[in-house]
């Protein structure tokens, strides 16, 4: 759930997909997604994935992971990222 300008700054992890929290399509591309399978959802510092979260809860999916502490924290902890 991150902004296309934070992906270019700082990149992504790898294997991720982006939907941009702000996009009205995006609730529809969520959608499209097998509501039984994980999803690992994050964004800069975990707001935006939180908001995510409930609405992914609220349509059926039923394994949500929400990175705790968003980008930030993973690129702090010098986890690896791609741009």
């Amino acid at each position: 759930m991150r902004m296309p300008e934070e992906i270019a700054r700082e990149g992504k992890i790898e294997g991720s997909k982006n939907y941009d929290f702000l996009q009205s399509k995006t609730l529809e591309q969520l959608n499209e997604l097998d509501r039984l399978k994980p999803v690992f959802v994050y964004c800069a510092l975990g707001g935006r994935a939180v908001k995510t979260a409930k609405q992914l809860h609220e349509t059926g999916f039923t394994q949500i992971v929400v990175l705790k502490g968003g980008m930030d924290a993973w690129l702090k902890e010098g986890h690896p990222v791609v741009k």
